[in-house]
């Protein structure tokens, strides 16, 4: 059994490719140092597409996989055409297995050359989809998979799904993107610009980082880590496409991770029956053991969840004629979070924010809480 790497994905960004028409889940034998890899490649990568003739591999995924093209003859010509009317030569190509629900298949795919904007991409035309029998649901947009002549089961792959918009017929819209939606429903004229490709677009990253040659996760990394990737001044819109990081398991020792086990005060169910499953269970806790916080102020940073109260001119705030007396408990416990939370910057004075004291007014509720 071939050790399968998850794909390790950016929390900064995600790319919105992924909520393009038939983009499918890829998994591509690769080699590192001799041995053989299972990558999974990040989703919105590779596409379905029975309008290309051939299949195609840009030269950033190729080197990220660590292919090795094979150079066309001086006789051979081929230009492959783009959208906007150019064509680009091929000179190489390569052979790949991947894997798509279960079904695998050796291919031969040209290699694009690379581009200044070059990004992660493959795109499994005609050659492949004839391969595996494919038939494609456009209204569904379902694409059945497997050929049984070979004794392959059908598969059907579900991808992301349109809907026509309503104010134009130029392009179709993603069902479930609530961005999407609101700029359908607002008229044309007022239509905020899109969102700028630095903010909306992943980091150019498709295959998984401990794969290419990361170690453990440990505080210093974790620190760059977070420096790199979130940026609290510039927070990104709502809803994100951006997803939490697949960590790789940390390496370190047994002895270690059971002093720390001790130490941390957490159980194990009785679920886990053998020592084994109980200390892989270990294990995992203590690769995301920084979440393991008594404060707010030992989290690393974040920002996928913003709330600014900055009110517009001639905005009535709610206000509470008679506030309710906190109970002695519930009081402690409000002086507390919002203490920390301003020492932190997780929340800032309404002065500082709006420059003077808001009327807004609300009574707050807490979570019952009943130890520190």
């Amino acid at each position: 059994m071939l050790p399968i790497r998850k794909k390790s994905e950016s929390p900064s960004q995600i790319s919105s490719y992924i909520d393009r028409p038939f983009r499918i889940p890829v998994l591509v034998n690769a080699y590192k140092l001799g041995q053989l890899f299972q990558v999974r490649l990040k989703p919105g990568t590779t596409q379905a597409d029975q309008g290309s003739d051939i299949n195609i591999i840009s030269d950033k995924l190729a080197k990220d996989l660590r292919l090795k093209p094979i150079k066309l003859g001086p006789h051979i010509a081929l230009t492959m055409g783009t959208a906007n009317g150019e064509s680009t030569p091929l000179y190489q190509y390569a052979e790949i297995k991947i894997c798509v629900e279960d079904i695998w298949r050796t291919i031969q795919v040209f290699v694009r050359p690379p581009t200044s904007n070059d990004r992660s991409t493959l795109i499994l035309g005609l050659p492949w989809l004839y391969d595996v029998d494919a038939s494609i649901k456009i209204r569904k947009f379902q694409i059945e998979i497997g050929d049984r002549s070979k004794g392959e089961k059908r598969r059907t792959i579900q991808t992301s799904q349109f809907k026509p918009a309503v104010h134009h017929r130029l392009s179709l819209i993603p069902v479930e993107s609530k961005n999407h939606d609101l700029l359908d429903n607002l008229p044309v004229e007022s239509k905020p610009p899109l969102e700028s490709s630095s903010d909306s677009q992943e980091s150019d990253s498709s295959v998984d980082e401990e794969f290419l040659g990361k170690g453990d996760v440990t505080s210093a990394t974790l620190k760059h880590h977070y420096q790199k990737n979130y940026s609290i001044t510039k927070p990104h819109s709502f809803p994100t496409l951006r997803r939490p990081v697949f960590r790789p398991l940390s390496s370190e020792s047994k002895k270690v991770i059971e002093t720390w086990f001790n130490t941390c005060l957490a159980t194990i169910g009785d679920i886990c029956s053998d020592e084994n499953s109980r200390f892989q269970v270990k294990r995992l806790l203590y690769t995301y053991r920084d979440l393991d916080a008594g404060t707010d102020v030992n989290l690393p940073a974040t920002d996928l969840y913003v709330h600014k109260i900055h009110l517009k001119p001639g905005t009535k705030p709610w206000n509470m004629q008679k506030q309710k007396r906190w109970p002695k408990d519930q009081e402690w416990w409000l002086n507390k979070i919002v203490t920390e939370s301003w020492k932190n910057g997780m929340h800032e004075p309404t002065v500082t924010a709006n420059g003077e004291l808001s009327e807004w007014n609300a009574q707050a509720r807490l979570v019952p809480k009943s130890d520190d």
